[in-house]
């Protein structure tokens, strides 16, 4: 069984777009899904079936997708790196660098409603799991699609993608928090399920929280030829180009297998 783990990165994630697009061409066929954040989101509509809406969504992407600021603090908050683990720093920076609390994610929920199909997620016969943080409990957890309520589907990618500098609310009942603060590459999970072969996309170049031991495994790696730019960098400009590189870097890698 072949599974495909999505490493979070918020616009970076526009990369791993391009390798599904190498993947389709090749016909690669894959068992399974897992994310972070952005990752996801992607695996989400990986696991659907639906390129050609995630390739659109991708495209016409913009700032304003995300979150509903003034086109000042839009500006600002791309041209800034958030680059802290350190939650409490994400809330300092909002107030004293941006003057607000956090950002106003409505539409980013309205993408979420747009794209994601629970019914065709749960149907699709391919596993799907995504990390997010429990801040009630302090807690990192790992859902599969099986453990996460019917009808709640959208809400748990809302909660693996919900970064500190977002207005608090809570998901469910409970405060949530970006899955990449936990682990941010959940290979474990597959591993876990006894996956033997890895498709491993990465967007960062941070080491793995939680790294596994891949004696027994056949583990492939895709990896960023250039820099990827800044997390909340959704330019389109920058998106377009993380896609290209995404499809040319996973091309010279998958095509040679």
């Amino acid at each position: 069984m072949l599974g495909i783990v999505l490493e979070g990165g918020g616009a970076k994630g526009a990369y791993q777009i391009g390798v599904w697009k190498a993947i389709e061409e090749l016909k690669i066929s894959f068992q399974g899904v897992v994310g972070a954040s952005v990752g996801a989101l992607n695996g989400a509509m990986m696991v659907q079936g639906d390129f050609d809406r995630a390739k659109s969504l991708w495209e016409t992407m913009e700032p304003k997708r995300i979150i509903a600021e003034s086109a000042e603090i839009i500006d600002r908050v791309m041209d800034h790196e958030f680059i802290t683990d350190d939650i409490l720093c994400y809330r300092q920076e909002m107030k004293y660098v941006f003057g607000i609390e956090g950002f106003n994610i409505d539409p980013f929920k309205e993408i979420l409603d747009e794209c994601v199909n629970e019914s065709a997620i749960r149907t699709s016969g391919k596993d799907f799991g995504l990390v997010t943080i429990d801040l009630e409990a302090d807690e990192g957890i790992e859902l599969f699609k099986e453990d996460i309520p019917k009808g709640k589907m959208k809400d748990f990618l809302l909660a693996t993608s919900f970064l500190p500098f977002f207005k608090e609310e809570k998901i469910c009942g409970k405060r949530y928090l970006d899955g990449g603060f936990y682990n941010n590459l959940p290979m474990n999970m597959l591993v876990k399920k006894g996956y033997k072969d890895l498709l491993v996309v990465k967007l960062n170049d941070r080491e793995d929280r939680f790294p596994v031991d891949e004696k027994n495994l056949n583990v492939v790696r895709i990896i960023p030829s250039k820099n990827l730019g800044k997390t909340m960098d959704f330019s389109n400009d920058r998106i377009l180009s993380n896609m290209e590189t995404g499809y040319i870097d996973a091309m010279k890698t998958l095509s040679v297998l």
